[in-house]
């Protein structure tokens, strides 16, 4: 019987940005099902041991080929970095998959019966190209793998699953398989990766990075997005469960940050995420703009001092706009600007070029006559 240490071999322990998406482990075939001329009877033991010839490992990728008429059966294994939680399936562009799983138990594990004995239950369908996360409802242990038969429900050609784990996971195969999507112009499949990977893992570092990447491509994208094409992220947003696109007041496709929504927990990317849902978050108007970076800025712990001066910048300019909306006159509100610029400039890390933009913006406002020269637009607000 071919163990699961054997195969692991065959897998990818690191994958660097922009690879082909078929530089990952590949399929070891046969692995259609249990060979009935050999073996009398069909059961768990029978299909694992199929199975194990292509194992799937926490952070281990594995490329395959299928169609409607070649199913391939894998089995999610426990391994050094713990017991995956979730497998997540990217297909071509072109292929559909179908996939059904097998989560052992007692009786399956014992010693095998002379009997047929198949338990494979459905556990996703999508469409063309679309990402699919089987969540395992139980963690494989050592013996007692969870199989997976997957195959083509529509169309044939390539796939990568890639099994998730815990919060100390790696999550290197799926950045690397991100950036393979992303550099092969799949930006559906790539941002349905992300959102995958953020419904399969617990919160993370690694899990915000790649959230933070994801959003950034978002953003990139929905500039040059055709009406048609916002169709093909449907499947995406579903499993972000909100609209990865919105129009604008004129009509126009605009992300609003749905990817950085879902970056939970602590840490420098998870401060990230929230700072660019700042800029990006509807609406974007000065009260709404200068609240969110306000409540940036009081974050506990504290985010490091460079997002803390962008979070201030923001805050100066959407008061500043807010003094300006208003016709001009409002002292109470030409005072907020200039104390926010003030805080800006004596920002800590502030480089003099900065903080003498900002002094000279607070000594505009401070003017018996205010002066408007110089002030940044707020919306779409400024990264710089």
């Amino acid at each position: 019987m071919p163990t699961a240490l054997a195969g692991q071999a065959r897998l990818t322990e690191r994958s660097e940005p922009g690879e082909r998406l078929d530089e990952a482990g590949e399929e070891l075939e046969p692995d259609d099902g249990p060979d009935r001329v050999a073996v009398p009877h069909e059961g768990y033991g029978e299909w694992r041991e199929v199975a194990e010839r292509n194992p799937l490992p926490v952070g281990g990728r594995l490329r395959g080929d299928t169609r409607p008429d070649d199913p391939d059966a894998l089995a999610a294994v426990a391994g050094p970095a713990g017991a995956p939680a979730a497998v997540v399936l990217v297909p071509d562009a072109g292929l559909a998959l179908e996939v059904r799983r097998w989560a052992p138990d007692a009786r399956d594990v014992a010693a095998p019966a002379a009997e047929d004995r198949v338990r494979f239950e459905p556990a996703g369908e999508g469409g063309p190209g679309e990402v699919l996360v089987v969540q395992l409802p139980q963690a494989p242990r050592e013996g007692a793998p969870v199989l997976l038969l997957l195959r083509g429900a529509k169309g044939a050609g390539a796939y990568a699953a890639l099994a998730l784990g815990g919060p100390a996971a790696p999550l290197d195969e799926a950045r690397a398989l991100f950036h393979a999507l992303a550099a092969a112009r799949r930006t559906p499949a790539a941002l349905g990766l992300a959102a995958a990977v953020a419904r399969a893992v617990p919160p993370s570092p690694g899990r915000s990075a790649l959230l933070v990447e994801a959003g950034r491509l978002a953003e990139a994208t929905a500039p040059s997005l055709a009406e048609a094409a916002l169709a093909e992220y449907a499947p995406a947003a579903a499993l972000v469960a909100a609209p990865l696109f919105e129009e604008d007041a004129d009509g126009r496709p605009v992300y609003r940050g749905a990817l950085e929504a879902l970056a939970t927990g602590g840490g420098p990317e998870s401060d990230e995420a929230a700072l660019r849902r700042v800029r990006l978050e509807a609406p974007c108007a000065p009260a709404e703009v200068a609240a969110r970076a306000a409540a940036f800025v009081a974050r506990s712990p504290a985010p490091a001092a460079p997002l803390l001066l962008q979070a201030r910048t923001w805050r100066a300019r959407a008061l500043e706009e807010a003094f300006w909306a208003g016709g001009g006159a409002d002292p109470a509100l030409r005072a907020s600007a200039v104390e926010a610029w003030r805080a800006v400039e004596s920002s800590d890390g502030i480089g003099a070029l900065s903080a003498l933009a900002a002094s000279s913006r607070a000594t505009a406002l401070s003017a018996p006559t205010p002066s408007r020269a110089g002030a940044a637009t707020l919306c779409p607000i400024s990264t710089e």
